[in-house]
């Protein structure tokens, strides 16, 4: 399992019904315990803000990009607990950057 337990994304992948809502809050939680052992409230503080604004445009489409999502989390875990920073942050940014475009393609959200 990873920090966003791959039980809940598993059933959110799956297409049992659950709500988008649950797979934000998995991503949420996901993210926040990465950048929580910093001891860095200014950088709490940017994640809560950038998160926010996502997760309005995430909410528009109610759509999310499942597995691939969910393997890159993985990964990010994997670096994380390795303490390879350089590439851990390579991979958070393709990540936001692959998150963003998957809301802007899906084309939900009112130009």
């Amino acid at each position: 399992d990873t920090l966003i337990g791959n039980a809940g994304s598993d059933r959110l992948i799956g297409g049992d019904g659950t709500p988008v809502e649950k797979w934000v809050e998995y991503d949420w939680s996901f993210h926040h315990a990465t950048i929580a052992a910093c001891d860095m409230p200014a950088l709490m503080d940017t994640h809560r803000n950038i998160f926010e604004r996502y997760l309005r445009y995430h909410m528009l489409t109610l759509e999310f990009r499942g597995d691939v999502a969910r393997r890159e989390h993985d990964r990010m875990a994997e670096l994380v607990v390795a303490r390879q920073a350089d590439a851990a942050v390579d991979l958070l940014t393709r990540h936001i950057h692959a998150g963003r475009d998957y809301v802007i393609a899906s084309g939900k959200i009112p130009g």
